[in-house]
């Protein structure tokens, strides 16, 4: 486990997944599931362990998009809802 007080001044050059964890404020398993997403092109396997370089880690950071959550709704509709709209939509048009 790394030292919680670590900062990114003192961070090594290279970093664990455990102090990747630590200076983002994230769980390890958070940091697992995007290297191994590919999210991070900065971080490659050394045997089996993996390695985030510290300064295109930042680089990465500072330059994404500031609103990078998904939706709390599901952004595709409602299969039901889209075919429900699509038929009261055509009894519209056959109305009028």
């Amino acid at each position: 486990m790394t030292d919680p007080s670590l900062i990114w001044d003192d961070a090594p050059d290279l970093l664990t997944v455990n102090e990747t964890a630590t200076l983002l404020r994230r769980n390890v398993s958070t940091i697992y599931r995007r290297l191994e997403r590919g999210e991070w092109p900065f971080a490659w396997k050394d045997g089996n362990d993996w390695r985030i370089e510290k300064d295109a880690l930042l680089d990465h950071l500072r330059h994404r998009p500031i609103h990078t959550r998904r939706p709390a709704c599901d952004p595709m509709p409602d299969p039901t809802r889209v075919r429900f709209e699509q038929m009261l939509e055509t009894e519209m048009r056959r109305a009028a």
